[in-house]
């Protein structure tokens, strides 16, 4: 039941409509966030993800309108899924870019983390290293530690900080193995 170009396509336009509330996130945002609902570690609701989503589900004027985003922004989570349950990486909206500031990784990045801040005693509640070092790269693309002495190392040397970013499609395969494996399998890694 993948989503469709077409589907990705009409769910951008009707995040970018008239009829959204006004503090609703955008296409990118929005991929993050069901990206990171996939692979949290405890179920993310259907009505709290809506809600980070559209921030007031009581600002929504057209029910049409949100029945159809609804379907598709499902369709994308089950495509995002298939993506990191097959042997594929998983494929981004973005290609990672060294100006963070503004741009559509930065969104993405935000949205994931979204979800890890909605949940985060449950996101590091396991080995929290582990989880730390995973999520460095998406961190590190949010821009939301930017000031962090760490992440000011990582952001001024242009090699590292492309490096870093550059694993964000791998490391989202290992947070959700990480996660979701069973423990057998998770020691025989």
């Amino acid at each position: 039941m993948s989503i469709t170009e077409s589907e990705l396509d009409q769910l951008f336009s009707l995040l970018e409509s008239d009829l959204v509330p006004e503090d609703t996130l955008d296409f990118y945002s929005v991929h993050g966030l069901m990206t990171a609902a996939v692979i949290s570690p405890v179920a993310i609701a259907e009505t709290d993800r809506l809600e980070m989503i559209f921030d007031d589900l009581s600002n929504i004027q057209r029910k049409d309108w949100f029945i159809e985003a609804k379907l598709l922004l499902n369709k994308l989570k089950l495509n995002v899924q298939e993506e990191l349950l097959s042997e594929e990486t998983i494929e981004l909206p973005f290609d990672p870019e060294p100006e963070i500031e503004d741009s559509d990784m930065q969104a993405w990045c935000c949205g994931f983390m979204e979800v890890v801040f909605f949940v985060q005693e449950q996101w590091f509640s396991g080995d929290e290293d582990t989880t730390s070092t995973l999520m460095l790269p998406i961190e590190t693309g949010s821009g939301l530690f930017e000031s962090e002495d760490e992440f000011q190392t990582i952001i001024s040397d242009k090699k590292l900080l492309m490096n870093i970013l550059n694993q964000i499609p791998e490391v989202l395969t290992d947070l959700y193995l990480f996660f979701h494996a069973p423990q057998d399998k998770k020691k025989a890694h």
